[in-house]
C-alpha cells in the first residue's frame, strides 16, 4: 500500500491503472469484479504506464488501484489483501481461519513468483516477433496519444521486456518445461477430486493460477484484451498451448474462466 498526497484532485470512484494484456492486471480485475467492487479501469501502453503511476510512487508496477486521493494499492497481491480487509467476513478470497489463510497466502505467493514470470517470458518470446499482434494487445482501450506513439514506443518497450524477463532463444524451451512443471503440481492437487485447489472453496489460489496461466492457454474469456487464436501464432507456440490445454491443470484454468470469471459474490461497499 502506498500513501500519497494530491490535494488538487478528488475522485469518487477508485481507478485501476493497468497494462491491458498483463496477467497480473487480469488477476486484479477478476478479484475486483468478483467482489462487486466499483472501479474505473485506465489502460496504458507499456512505458506510458510509468507516467500514469508517477503520483503513486509505484514505478513500473501494475496493477495500481487508486482508492482515493491519499491511498493507492500497488500490485495484485496487495490489492487482494486490501479487498479482504474491507470485507473479511464475506470475502471469498481467503479463509477466516488464520492457519488456513496463511497456507492460501503461501500458495498464492508461490504462483506469483514462479508462474507469473515464466508465462510472461514464454508468451512474449513469440509475441514480440509480431509487431501487429503486440499493437493489438498493448493498445486496446488506451488513450489515443499512446496508440499514436506505439511505433516509437514498441522497440524501446520490447527491448526492455527482453532484458527484464531475460528472453533468449536458448532458454524458451527450458521456460516451457518449467510451466509444465507448475501445471503438474496443480494436476497433483486436483488428483483427489477436490473442487478447488485448496479444498471445497474458491480462493485466491484458484484465481491466481487461472489468471496467470491464461495467456499460455489463450483463454477466450480473458477480459483485459482479446488473446489471439491458435492460427494467429507461430506453430511451435500453438503446439505448446495445445499441450498445456490438454493437461488437467489447463482444463481446470479454462473451466474456472468459463464458470467463475463472471461470478459476483456480494455487493461491495467502500
Amino acid at each position: 500500500m502506498v500513501y500519497f498526497s494530491n490535494s488538487s484532485s478528488k475522485q469518487n470512484t477508485p481507478r485501476l491503472l493497468t497494462i491491458p494484456a498483463s496477467h497480473y492486471c487480469e488477476k486484479a480485475r477478476w478479484a475486483l469484479e468478483r467482489l462487486n467492487f466499483n472501479y474505473i479501469e485506465e489502460k496504458h501502453v507499456p512505458l506510458f504506464h510509468v507516467f500514469a503511476n508517477r503520483k503513486t510512487g509505484a514505478g513500473n508496477v501494475v496493477p495500481v488501484l487508486i482508492v482515493n486521493e491519499q491511498t493507492a494499492i500497488v500490485g495484485a497481491p496487495a490489492l487482494l489483501q486490501y479487498l479482504h480487509t474491507q470485507a473479511p467476513e464475506k470475502s471469498p478470497l481467503y479463509p477466516n481461519n488464520l492457519e488456513l489463510k496463511q497456507e492460501v497466502e503461501k500458495q498464492e505467493n508461490l504462483l506469483e513468483k514462479k508462474l507469473g514470470p515464466i508465462v510472461a517470458h514464454w508468451v512474449y518470446y513469440y509475441f514480440l516477433n509480431d509487431k501487429q499482434l503486440i499493437q493489438k494487445l498493448w493498445c486496446e482501450g488506451t488513450p489515443s496519444i499512446e496508440k499514436t506513439m506505439f511505433p516509437v514506443i514498441f522497440p524501446i518497450a520490447s527491448n526492455q521486456l527482453k532484458r527484464m524477463l531475460s528472453i533468449k532463444k536458448d532458454s524458451v524451451f527450458i521456460i516451457y518445461k518449467q510451466i509444465k512443471q507448475v501445471f503438474k503440481g496443480i494436476n497433483q492437487r486436483l488428483a483427489d477430486g477436490r473442487s478447488y485447489l485448496m479444498g471445497d472453496t474458491f480462493s485466491s489460489v484458484d484465481l491466481t493460477f487461472s489468471a496467470l496461466a491464461a495467456p499460455a492457454l489463450l483463454c477466450s474469456d480473458y477480459r483485459g484484451v482479446k488473446l489471439p487464436n491458435l492460427d494467429e501464432i507461430p506453430q511451435e507456440m500453438a503446439q505448446g498451448v495445445k499441450e498445456l490445454r490438454a493437461m488437467p491443470a489447463g482444463q481446470y484454468a479454462i473451466k474456472l474462466f468459463r464458470d467463475e470469471r463472471g461470478h459476483k459474490f456480494l455487493e461491495f461497499t467502500h
